[in-house]
């Protein structure tokens, strides 16, 4: 399901997006409101450019966080010659792939159940909100840079008192 956009040449990326029901009811809720409230931040800024924008059969969003991509061979160059080394990594050379080749990146559905072991280990648990901050912090700067966002690394308001 995830590589026959890729096979039927469609798109040069496929990005898998979890389906909504399941996203939810099995991963620890600080996760799924972090993931979910990224997705939307990073969407609103991609659907600028062309090819974030015809995704099949999901509301035209990519989901962002969620690991699993896959990509034409060809293509792996732009990861090679990446040299981010975070979260970045896997997001930036296909933006920068959209923005300056032309590519189109789709999302596919996709029924994924987080191990009940796994929520039960992350969620209610400040190591694990603490790194969710983390990564929102680290992505909003260098994706939302990539993505063309001015205000990426301001969003601490200057004038609380």
């Amino acid at each position: 399901k995830i590589c026959q956009p890729l096979l039927a040449k469609q798109t040069e990326v496929v990005v898998p997006f979890r389906e909504a029901t399941l996203f939810r009811q099995t991963y620890p809720i600080e996760q799924y409101h972090s993931e979910s409230f990224a997705s939307l931040h990073f969407n609103s800024l991609a659907k600028k450019y062309p090819g974030f924008r015809n995704n099949i059969g999901c509301g035209g969003v990519i989901d962002w966080h969620f690991g699993p991509f896959a990509f034409r061979g060809d293509l792996a160059y732009k990861w090679l010659e990446y040299e981010g080394n975070s979260w970045d990594a896997q997001f930036n050379p296909f933006v920068q792939g959209v923005k300056t080749d032309g590519w189109r990146v789709l999302s596919v559905e996709v029924e994924f159940k987080l191990p009940r072991e796994m929520k039960e280990q992350e969620e209610g648990r400040k190591e694990w909100t603490g790194k969710r901050l983390y990564q929102l912090n680290v992505l909003f700067d260098l994706l939302g840079k990539e993505l063309g966002d001015d205000e990426s690394g301001s969003y601490v308001p200057r004038n609380i008192v």
